[in-house]
């Protein structure tokens, strides 16, 4: 298999996140493919972007020009000055660099500013810059996205060529949501702020943007109103045996601490002292290291809303080489967190429309990030291809059972080893990962691909 296929990974704020994202990459079982990191720079001021000019006016003392353009004329620069700015920006961090120098062949390095369109909006500039055009595919990967197991890559790109498959999402945070509910998300509640409601506002206004292809408006208005809002996780099934994994789920739990002197204690202890857990994971990982031992086991179940199900009373899946796939018709169901692998040919028809329509226009739309995550949902509706899902990747953001937030350096290394028994074993140093011990011809790869940090 030819280097007909391009990762692009989207780089912004957190070393140990790139750097998860980088080991599981050189643990796929398929070398040859072209690597493009692209940088997501600077904090989201955008200091030339004229639809951000308002905000700057008012930080200095100064009212916007009521005249000012819909998107610009001061609504966001107002409720940002009196109630923050949009909290899912954050700084660029100058350290992820040095943790994404790869030393392999075909490595690219691109850089974009960072703003409101997000990850999404990282994607966006990729495909206006046409480098995408000459590989036959294109995984788009946000840093923290892990390939679940080693023959993740490869028998995803053996599935959708054989089959003929133009778009799939990943479906570890797989969502179904009403198209009312979304455009009314932040505002609909008793206590939103001014803030909210114009998060609201801009998201219809991204849509607008994107509804100048008559397809697409097609699309938009086939999305229900009102659907059942649910969040399925597909993932492979490592959470370990019974009483592993509730103790684990105990210990991780967000719910109030059981009534009881001995159930209460429990699980406070289990809570405090959660930290134990992905530190045993370390350990028993470089044991089976030594000892050679690849096999995970695991079953077939998926989390539903947080309630652990069978994943075939779920969806109908396919598997290949381990890794499941299978396909949603309804319109509204999209894959969380923007990780896409896309076929040249939906690039090519996508493309020819950002810029018929002038839709690359949405990158302006203060808070567009949220709407352009719908955006992907919609795409196969809009463009006339199938959506299929797959489990061979994730974006680690919170756990499936509990909810509660894992993106931190130990929870990061605990799944790397879950996913590579035998062939791995990951801990941490304050905010970076460490390859404590690697099987062979692993450990040779990634020394000589990766830097020194991570060792």
């Amino acid at each position: 298999m030819s280097a007909r296929t391009a990762v692009a990974i989207c780089v912004h704020h957190k070393p140990w996140l790139v750097m998860s994202t980088a080991i599981t990459l050189l643990l796929q079982d398929l070398p040859d493919v072209d690597v493009y990191v692209i940088y997501n720079v600077g904090d989201g001021s955008c200091l030339d972007r004229p639809s951000y000019e308002a905000y700057r006016r008012l930080a200095v003392g100064e009212r916007p020009d009521p005249s000012m353009e819909r998107v610009s004329y001061g609504a966001y620069d107002r409720v940002a000055s009196e109630h923050g700015l949009n909290p899912k920006l954050s700084a660029f961090d100058e350290r992820v660099r040095s943790v994404s120098q790869l030393r392999r062949p075909g490595v690219h390095y691109l850089e974009y500013e960072n703003d409101h369109a997000l990850d999404s909006g990282a994607w966006y500039k990729f495909i206006r810059s046409g480098r995408w055009a000459s590989y036959d595919h294109v995984l788009l990967v946000p840093e923290g996205t892990l390939f679940t197991r080693p023959s993740a890559l490869r028998a995803s790109l053996e599935f959708v060529r054989a089959r003929d498959i133009d778009f799939v999402a990943g479906a570890h945070l797989k969502r179904r949501i009403g198209r009312s509910t979304f455009l009314t998300y932040n505002g609909r509640d008793s206590g939103a702020t001014p803030s909210d409601v114009f998060h609201d506002e801009m998201i219809a206004e991204t849509f607008e943007v994107f509804r100048r292809d008559p397809d697409f408006s097609k699309a938009f208005d086939s999305w229900p109103d009102e659907v059942a809002l649910t969040t399925e996780h597909h993932l492979p099934d490592i959470w370990g045996g019974p009483l592993w994994r509730r103790l684990r789920n105990a210990a991780d739990s967000r719910a109030p601490v059981p009534r009881g002197f001995l159930k209460g204690a429990g699980a406070t202890a289990l809570r405090r002292y959660r930290g134990v857990f992905p530190r045993l994971g370390v350990v028993a990982s470089r044991v089976r290291v030594g000892l050679g031992v690849t096999s995970r086991g695991g079953g077939d179940a998926i989390y539903v809303d947080s309630e652990r199900r069978h994943v075939g009373d779920v969806a109908p899946v396919v598997e290949h080489e381990g890794v499941r796939f299978h396909r949603t018709d309804e319109v509204e169901w999209l894959g969380a967190c923007c990780n896409h692998l896309l076929s040249r040919r939906f690039l090519e028809d996508l493309a020819e429309r950002l810029e018929r329509y002038r839709l690359y226009d949405a990158l302006d739309v203060p808070f567009a990030g949220s709407a352009l995550e719908m955006v992907w949902g919609l795409m196969p509706a809009w463009l006339g291809v199938d959506k299929w899902f797959f489990d061979g990747i994730h974006r680690i953001i919170k756990n499936p059972a509990t909810s509660r937030r894992e993106d931190e350096p130990p929870e990061v290394a605990d799944y790397i080893n879950r996913y590579y028994p035998g062939r791995i074993a990951v801990g941490w140093a304050d905010d970076v990962l460490k390859i404590r011990s690697a099987a062979a011809p692993y450990a040779e790869t990634l020394r000589a691909a990766l830097p020194e940090a991570y060792f």
